[in-house]
């Protein structure tokens, strides 16, 4: 079986164990349903990528990738959902079509990656030039690119806004820069992980997309 596959397949299980974790310590928690919603997307995210990679048809690639969008697309809209309630600003989402509204970015995003020829990032399947499977080039040229980038950078800076100022409001100092440091290694990762899914396809298919297994720091 392909490396990345074998890698995609740990990363899988262990986010299953954290979803059936979060529901089994306190199902009735809203944090323990939004880190289960969390880490399953990530889940479905990796499981897609086991038989991504070694697909045997463009066909088969682009109907894995495209289940992968599951978890890429939409844990951005969890994590802040998470961050909102951890940092008690839940009057932000206190109606419905406030809640809503934070969802209708990602399930357009989703829709038009399940449903459309390609993706909100994909354009065309390759193989990676360093024989670890199949790969994309980016879509840069499109307005989706652009609008799921955005999507990414205003949902993921906007959470880890709110929790920095939290832990400077409610925390003791020690606390705090514990926080901050988590803040600092999720930054890292996120950001590695977008370089490696987003940036590197548009200049080249040396390798496939990985974020699926550097998120497992996340």
């Amino acid at each position: 079986m392909n490396l990345l596959s074998l890698l995609s397949f740990f990363t899988a299980i262990v986010f299953a164990f954290i979803v059936g974790y979060s529901l089994y310590a306190d199902r009735k928690s809203s944090l323990n349903r939004l880190s289960a919603c969390i880490h399953a997307g990530f889940a479905i995210w990796s499981f897609a990528l086991v038989f991504y990679y070694p697909a045997a048809t463009v066909e088969e690639a682009w109907f894995w990738n495209k289940l992968s969008s599951i978890g890429w697309i939409l844990f951005a809209a969890f994590s802040l959902h998470y961050f909102i309630i951890q940092t008690g600003r839940n009057h932000l989402i206190a109606k419905g079509w406030q809640k809503a509204l934070l969802y209708v970015p990602p399930l357009i995003l989703l829709v038009r990656s399940l449903f459309w020829p390609g993706t909100v990032v994909a354009g065309e399947m390759v193989q990676s030039r360093r024989g670890f499977g199949w790969t994309y080039t980016g879509n840069i040229a499109s307005i989706w690119w652009w609008i799921f980038l955005c999507y990414l950078f205003v949902y993921l800076l906007t959470a880890f806004y709110m929790l920095a100022t939290w832990a400077h409001r409610v925390l003791d100092r020690k606390e705090e820069k514990a926080i901050r440091r988590i803040l600092y290694l999720d930054f890292l990762v996120l950001l590695v992980s977008q370089t490696t899914d987003i940036i590197l396809p548009v200049f080249g298919t040396w390798l496939p997309p990985m974020a699926n297994l550097i998120v497992l720091l996340y």
